[in-house]
């Protein structure tokens, strides 16, 4: 009984306390006293405490078991589209609580609503306490992001972007076309930085008037920005066989401005302090070049002697160490004391000479028997140039009846091929005596010319000299960026101004016809495409005639033969 009477004595207290929380909150008790709907508001020890209330009306969302999971009612209803009805309370108090916690449910689904869906985690059975509606509710929050929103990119925007493709589109195939401007102003851009690149080369010029007219050996020089140096052995009018005999014949020839200059910033008197020379003070040295083959790929020569007083050499009256004693010891002494080691050494031979098969014999055997020990001890690599093809001038006309004296066919593209087979019967005969590093390459001269000839004649015309053989700047600028190619593999650096075209041949130590202009910058454009076209592009010109090496030197080419064949069963028609 004592238990009981306590048991209703807390029951009274509570009820009280709840009358008092009512008259806080401004709400009547209800009538009912049974003590049995009064539990229905006491929360026990065991129980969980509700997490959510639902709506004004009083009715509380059932919670889950203690153990985490929800009861059986709960689940169906979860799992159904109309919301779970829920506990109701009768007292005054509950209401008020229930309609201040809907109040609180409202404004935090309102504001989810505005903010986004809230990210729940991905196990609901430790985080859905309770439904309202058709909600779910996520005790566990996280921050609100809202998603991004989908925008359309306007028309005008999508038109313009569009556009710049097929523009990009359209460039790229433009400059990938051969001879267009922007090709022109890529394969530029790409030349010149390839150039600033390149390696120091040393070069040495064996030849005739080829490399004298207009000094190709220092317009090399100076289209390299002097990263080639040079020296040389140049006597107009030889062949390779007699350029042997004679050596330099530049003793008239480069006594100008130029040549003089070259030498001003020398020291005779350390050069020449263990010998016995004595230097005049007024004493004018000029740049002739070296003046024996020997003297130029050995460092020096022992045969030589001023006057050719031992009659070793031919004496002309041209070679400078023949008629100038000073000269001879001074350059004897130079490349005794700072000898120079050769990348390259280019020869030419006389392009009438390359053309006849009974001509080309002396030179042959100038090749095989001097040239080849001499190169081959200088472990530089020949390149023989491939001299361009002309028609003999005849009372200051053109004719195509004879060429130099020596009948070679009816045009240009016969001539340059019979060149080009002299040619490769020099490359058979120069490579079979020297090791495969060292084997020669061909300076496409001739056929540039005549892929220039075949595309427009006026501008192959421009090529020439007034005697219409030699070269004219303009040829010049073309047998310089064939040579240059040869050596580096791509062209040199485009040239811009007619000034820095100009600015090539400064240093020429003499100019074959004064009156010829330096190209322009529209003929030296013309110029590198046509040399990039043959020499890099491997382009042969449609009339060009590439014979087979030779298998003996000694015999007639087929090509001689069917000359010979056509020119007797002409003859006889006549």
């Amino acid at each position: 009984m004592a238990s009981i009477s306590s048991k209703n004595s807390g029951m009274e207290k509570i009820n009280a306390s709840m009358e008092k929380i009512g008259a806080m909150l401004g709400v009547q008790p209800s009538g009912s006293s049974d003590d049995s709907k009064k539990e229905q508001l006491i929360v026990k020890e065991d129980e969980p405490v509700l997490s959510n209330v639902n709506s004004a009306d009083g009715n509380v969302i059932a919670p889950p078991a203690a153990s985490g999971s929800i009861d059986e009612e709960a689940t169906l209803n979860s799992t159904k589209t109309k919301p779970t009805l829920p506990m109701k309370t009768k007292t005054g108090a509950g209401a008020a609580i229930a309609g201040f916690a809907a109040s609180i449910d409202n404004l935090v689904h309102g504001v989810n609503k505005k903010a986004g869906a809230c990210h729940a985690p991905t196990d609901d059975s430790d985080t859905e306490k309770g439904v309202s509606g058709n909600d779910t509710v996520n005790t566990d929050y996280y921050p609100a992001h809202k998603e991004p929103v989908s925008r359309k990119i306007p028309r005008w925007v999508q038109q313009a972007g569009l556009v710049t493709l097929i523009a990009v589109i359209v460039l790229a195939i433009v400059a990938a076309i051969p001879g267009t401007t922007l090709n022109t102003f890529f394969s530029d851009v790409h030349d010149d930085r390839v150039a600033s690149t390149d390696d120091e080369l040393t070069v040495a010029f064996i030849g005739n008037s080829y490399l004298y007219v207009n000094d190709v050996p220092r317009v090399m020089e100076a289209m390299s920005g002097h990263k080639i140096s040079q020296q040389s052995v140049i006597n107009t009018g030889a062949g390779l066989g007699s350029l042997l005999k004679q050596g330099n014949g530049m003793y008239e020839l480069w006594q100008t401005q130029n040549a003089l200059e070259f030498w001003e910033t020398w020291d005779f008197q350390a050069l020449m302090e263990n010998t016995d020379v004595q230097i005049d003070e007024d004493y004018e040295l000029f740049d002739y070049g070296m003046c024996t083959v020997p003297q130029l790929l050995e460092g020096y020569d022992g045969y030589l002697s001023y006057k050719n007083n031992n009659g070793v050499y031919f004496d002309v009256g041209t070679n400078p160490c023949f008629e100038d004693e000073y000269y001879m010891t001074i350059v004897q002494q130079e490349s005794f004391q700072n000898p120079m080691y050769f990348d390259y050494v280019v020869l030419n031979d006389q392009t009438r000479r390359m053309a006849n098969y009974e001509a080309r014999e002396d030179s042959l055997d100038a090749l095989t028997q001097a040239y080849a020990p001499l190169i081959k001890s200088s472990r530089a690599v020949p390149i023989l140039i491939d001299t361009h093809a002309f028609f003999f001038e005849d009372d200051g006309a053109y004719t195509n009846e004879t060429m130099g004296g020596i009948f070679i066919g009816e045009s240009i593209g016969a001539f340059t091929s019979a060149i080009y087979e002299g040619l490769y019967q020099y490359v058979d005969a120069l490579g079979a005596n020297l090791p495969n590093k060292q084997q020669p390459k061909i300076a496409k001269v001739g056929m540039t010319y005549l892929a220039i000839y075949e595309d427009d004649v006026s501008k192959w015309e421009a090529l020439f000299a007034e005697d219409a053989i030699h070269a004219s700047p303009t040829g010049t600028y073309l047998q310089a960026c064939v040579l240059y190619a040869t050596m580096y593999g791509h062209m040199p650096t485009a040239i811009h101004n007619e000034y820095d075209i100009r600015a090539l041949f400064f240093q020429s130590r003499a100019l074959y016809g004064q009156d010829d202009a330096t190209p322009s910058v529209a003929q030296a454009d013309y110029v590198r495409s046509m040399v990039k076209k043959v020499v890099l592009g491997g382009y042969v010109p449609k009339t060009m005639v590439l014979p087979e090496p030779a298998e003996d030197t000694s015999e007639e080419s087929e090509w001689q033969e069917d000359y010979e064949e056509d020119m007797e069963a002409a003859n006889q028609q006549d």
